[in-house]
């Protein structure tokens, strides 16, 4: 381990035959001081103080040739020009890599996003309700039928949110939940008269059972 430390301190520094000492330069884009290497400047780097810079400078060179257009930055809205072909090749779409870099962490969409773990399906799911199959089994018993004819005549086929008293468009809404109470199913205390849009509504929260009702 020593070995190496005396390795590493024996090279570093100007006691490294490639070390080439800083010098300061002018950003040639916006004209500030920054650092560099004359080993960078011997290979045509060290000429802009950050990639905004060289981003920006290397597409204003763009715009003197032929097919030179403006577009805007789809994160900043700054205008920069361009050149028609990177565009229709899905390029310059950002004034900088900062600009781009950021646009893609805000936007960026999870693989998972919209699928289905299998293993929360079902009765796995804590949303689960008891399935579709039983519920239509129930519906069509004569004690469903018959719960829901005595809900319409209490009501007198009418939808108690809207007065609708269109019938073929009427449902007999459960107040407490079917899925948890059971044993309220086919009561008719329990239930009410709705046409198909309260219905919805009340289903997707957007107004209250007991505002409506």
């Amino acid at each position: 381990m020593g070995a190496t430390v005396e390795c590493c301190g024996k090279w570093s520094g100007d006691k490294n035959p490639r070390w080439t000492p800083k010098v300061v330069r002018q950003c040639a884009h916006c004209g500030a001081t920054f650092m560099t290497t004359e080993y960078r400047l011997g290979r045509g780097m060290g000429k802009y103080c950050s990639h905004k810079c060289s981003s920006t400078a290397k597409v204003g060179k763009a715009s003197g040739k032929k097919g030179a257009v403006i577009v805007i930055c789809q994160q900043c809205g700054t205008e920069f020009k361009t050149i028609q072909s990177r565009i229709e090749s899905g390029k310059d779409r950002f004034c900088s890599v900062e600009c781009g870099a950021k646009y893609r962490s805000l936007n960026h969409t999870p693989w998972n996003k919209g699928k289905v773990c299998l293993e929360m399906r079902g009765e796995k799911s804590p949303h689960w309700k008891g399935g579709s199959k039983e519920r239509e089994q129930t519906m069509g018993r004569i004690e469903y039928r018959l719960w829901r004819s005595a809900v319409y005549e209490r009501d007198n086929y009418t939808c108690q949110a809207c007065g609708s008293h269109k019938s073929n468009t009427l449902n007999a809404h459960h107040i407490l939940p079917y899925a948890k109470f059971p044993h309220k199913r086919f009561d008719i205390a329990n239930g009410v008269t709705l046409c198909k849009e309260c219905h919805k509504k009340v289903h997707s929260k957007c107004k209250d059972l007991k505002e409506t009702v």
